[in-house]
């Protein structure tokens, strides 16, 4: 792709840079932030991921004759995952047990590396045995065979880049120090550096802080106790919630 990467950043650069040049009050702020970054990853070249080959989980779930109510499914970073709704023993086990035995119907190997995780959700990845994605059939539990391109699509070929942890944080406008780089700023940080930028006061129940290093002259600081209109009173109930969100959140690797 020779110079895309670059040019993107080009046309980003310029739709900013007209964003600056039309600003009808020359005393707004501009913020560009990102909670991740990119970067390139030249080893590797020529690996096999799964991120270029995309599982069609919502037709893998049909041809396995699953009821669509009681599964969800999910992808991260190239592994698609199922889980099941109400956390069922035995139906994890059955899913778990046909996905291992749909197999490449030419050898008989298995087509999926299935595991599962510490939340107990499936996830399955294509195996690295598998070279080539066209022309070839596979074999499901009950001893159908179907065209492999009916559950997977894509190929083969390697990445060159990924995430990176370090996200960006870009800041122009009124009251901003130009030319000043900014270290260890955090996603938490935005929300009260924000709310001193529109002379609004701080909670002093949020976590990070205002970024005072970026500004030519400091906001005065001011705060507050919270935002919120009341002080949550958690119920049983609401405890159990939120223990389920978290672990919701954990299976999905957010936490």
């Amino acid at each position: 792709y020779r110079n895309t990467i670059y040019q993107a950043y080009e046309s980003s650069d310029a739709a900013l840079g007209y964003i600056l040049k039309n600003l009808w009050d020359k005393n707004t702020v501009v913020l560009v932030l990102s909670d991740h970054g990119f970067q390139s990853e030249p080893e590797a070249q020529g690996r096999k991921p799964d991120r270029t080959v995309r599982i069609l989980p919502e037709v893998l779930m049909a041809t396995l004759n699953w009821n669509l109510e009681n599964v969800r499914t999910f992808n991260i970073r190239g592994a698609t995952f199922f889980r099941d709704r109400e956390e069922n023993a035995a139906r994890i086990q059955k899913m778990e047990h046909e996905l291992r035995a749909i197999r490449v119907a030419a050898s008989d190997a298995p087509l999926f590396e299935v595991n599962r995780d510490p939340s107990n959700n499936l996830e399955i990845r294509l195996r690295d045995e598998i070279e080539e994605l066209d022309d070839f059939a596979v074999r499901l539990p009950e001893g159908r065979v179907i065209a492999a391109n009916k559950i997977i699509e894509g190929d083969t070929g390697g990445i060159s880049g990924d995430h990176h942890d370090e996200g960006i944080l870009i800041a122009a406008g009124a009251g901003i120090r130009r030319g000043f780089k900014i270290e260890n700023a955090s996603v938490l940080d935005m929300t009260p550096t924000m709310l001193a930028l529109m002379g609004l006061p701080v909670g002093r129940d949020m976590d990070g802080r205002v970024l005072e290093e970026m500004f030519t002259n400091v906001p005065p600081a001011q705060y507050i106790n919270t935002w919120e209109s009341a002080a949550p009173q958690f119920s049983k109930d609401e405890e159990e919630t939120t223990e389920e969100l978290k672990n919701h959140l954990r299976s999905l690797g957010y936490l």
